[in-house]
């Protein structure tokens, strides 16, 4: 992954194939001393995407197989524990055009990605919220 500050609290980052998506936005989170709420966009392409939808207090998960176009990926990184919580949706496209998208599990970049994220000085942690099942943002 390259990192590139464009701004006080915008930055670029280039991941590299065969990398991690969830492992690179925590990674960027804590060797940057990232303590703020973050917002995450992006684009690129992925293989073996995981995706999740939100039912009964879990995930129904579907894993693809194969290349995909990131259409949209969206979302934040927040806290829990003390440690970066990315709470990330994608879309994705096969070689058709057909679209899916969800809740982010894991997905390995296949070409590039191209992530923007912008910081910001508010801490904003993570708690479980026992009636959702899931850690929620505590504002």
């Amino acid at each position: 992954m390259k990192v590139k500050k464009l701004n006080e609290n915008l930055y670029l980052l280039k991941v590299y194939k065969d990398e991690e998506v969830m492992a690179s936005l925590k990674k960027f989170h804590k060797e940057y001393s990232i303590s703020g709420l973050c917002k995450v966009d992006g684009i690129g392409a992925v293989e073996e995407p995981h995706l999740g939808y939100l039912k009964d207090q879990g995930y129904i998960n579907t894993q693809f197989k194969g290349d995909y176009e990131v259409v949209s990926m969206t979302g934040s990184i927040a806290l829990k524990d003390g440690e970066p919580l990315p709470h990330i949706h994608m879309a994705i496209s096969d070689i058709e055009c057909r679209s899916f998208g969800g809740h982010l599990i894991s997905a390995i970049v296949s070409a590039t990605l191209e992530v923007f994220i912008t910081t910001t000085d508010v801490v904003v942690e993570r708690k479980l919220d026992p009636e959702v099942g899931l850690a929620l943002m505590d504002i």
